[in-house]
């Protein structure tokens, strides 16, 4: 179901939502939706898409919504900008723990250890300690998102061996190092959107990311993916990399991802073109691929996706920088000896040959 603005406020059982001027996040066309009523947006992480449930006693203040210029209403990642109203800090029915926008520094140590879902939204946070959750081997979420967390100790998820989903989202982390996350074995989804992050090092998800099915990287800095910066995720089934300033991907970049099916989310980015060895010696089954918003040069180097319509889906349709017709109607020069000269260039450029042809040496990486 697609809500526009107007019927997220028709849904509200306070009638209409205001609107604010500004918004907190890197969005062009943002806007802060202040919706107070039984209308939450957890779980949310397809596009364009808001489902929407009512829970007793926690009322949704504010959503950072994005409306795209179709104007349907994208949301931004997973909501986490949020305000809730509750009436305690511990739930001891649900096992509940909840501190939010209290003006916390650092975690409270007073979190039981029978928590299954701890939140922690919204609060001046900077450093993730070592052994902060040790206790909390029975925790399956963990929400830090909206506070100032610029620094991850080694050891911080000690202790968290059922925990199924990490939101760190709208903090400062600039950096993804290898062991960053150990201990995270049983996580299938990690946000990590609207952070800094401009590096993310080889290796970093080559550690206990093995049931990660979902990866949000939106909203941040990165300019450049690596070949093989995602080995390690064979489970990942979405990988969102919207508004991230991604001017180039390397070839190999999403090597290691499920073979069966991948959402690629690469929107409002600064991409040129996607090499098709861009998964490696193969590609996956099935592709759902997002590359609008890019200022693609519709060539030869493009074929394999407008070929590729039998395991292709587009979420919005791919636009050309160099003309003005739409991608259904441009008809690229995709012919067998073009794509054979690519194909044999990245082949060559794999190939080690030791002394025989001294003037031909390509060295293995």
């Amino acid at each position: 179901m697609i809500l526009t603005i107007q019927q997220l406020e028709a849904q509200s059982q306070y009638g209409k939502t205001a609107m604010a001027s500004t918004c907190q996040l890197p969005c062009p066309k943002c806007q802060i939706a202040r919706a107070p009523g039984s209308v939450t947006c957890d779980n949310i992480f397809s596009n364009d898409t808001l489902r929407y449930k009512s829970i007793p006693k926690v009322h949704l203040r504010e959503a950072i919504l994005c409306v795209r210029s179709d104007k349907k209403m994208s949301v931004v990642g997973q909501v986490f900008l949020m305000i809730w109203e509750v009436e305690t800090e511990w739930n001891n029915e649900t096992k509940e723990y909840r501190r939010l926008a209290a003006g916390l520094t650092e975690v409270p140590d007073d979190i039981p250890a029978e928590a299954v879902r701890v939140e922690l939204y919204k609060n001046q946070i900077e450093v993730i300690k070592g052994n902060s959750f040790s206790h909390l081997n029975r925790c399956e979420a963990l929400g830090l998102a909206s506070n100032k967390i610029h620094t991850i100790e080694i050891g911080a998820w000690n202790g968290l061996s059922s925990l199924k989903r990490l939101l760190l989202g709208g903090n400062e982390i600039d950096m993804l190092w290898q062991g960053m996350f150990s201990g995270l074995d049983s996580c299938t989804l990690l946000s990590l959107s609207s952070n800094k992050i401009h590096t993310i090092q080889r290796g970093m998800f080559s550690d206990g990311f093995s049931k990660v099915k979902t990866v949000q990287l939106g909203y941040n800095q990165i300019e450049e993916l690596s070949q093989g910066i995602f080995l390690g995720l064979n489970a990942c089934t979405q990988l969102w990399l919207y508004s991230s300033n991604i001017r180039k991907i390397q070839h190999r970049a999403m090597e290691g991802l499920n073979p069966d099916y991948i959402l690629l989310d690469l929107r409002d980015n600064e991409l040129s073109t996607l090499p098709w060895t861009v998964f490696g010696k193969g590609h996956p089954s099935r592709l759902t691929l997002d590359l609008s918003g890019n200022p693609l040069v519709c060539n030869r180097s493009l074929c394999w996706i407008k070929q590729g319509e039998g395991w292709i889906h587009h979420l919005h349709k791919p636009e050309c920088n160099n003309t003005n017709l739409d991608w259904d109607d441009i008809t690229l020069s995709c012919s067998h000896l073009g794509m054979y000269e690519i194909h044999l260039k990245y082949v060559l450029s794999k190939i080690t040959i030791q002394n025989r042809f001294p003037f031909y040496r390509v060295i293995r990486e």
